[in-house]
């Protein structure tokens, strides 16, 4: 998914969500039984949520989010 990698204000997932709620809700979107993505146009944050709502990931394993743009 290298090829694909966005950044998230161009993110197909979260890139009409409020810069500083995007974290929260990557955890809201992800932690269901039924977790869908697109396949292109992701950011990085957003698939990483995804590998762990999967459980692929622990969440102590993820990056730090970037500081919101004002």
């Amino acid at each position: 998914m290298d090829e694909d990698n966005v950044p998230e204000d161009q993110c197909a997932v979260c890139k009409d969500w409020p810069a500083a709620e995007r974290a929260s809700r990557r955890l809201e979107r992800f932690s269901t039984d039924y977790i869908s993505i697109p396949i292109k146009g992701v950011c990085i944050f957003c698939q990483l949520a995804l590998w762990t709502g999967m459980g692929l990931l622990k969440s102590d394993d993820e990056p730090q989010e970037p500081p919101p743009r004002h």
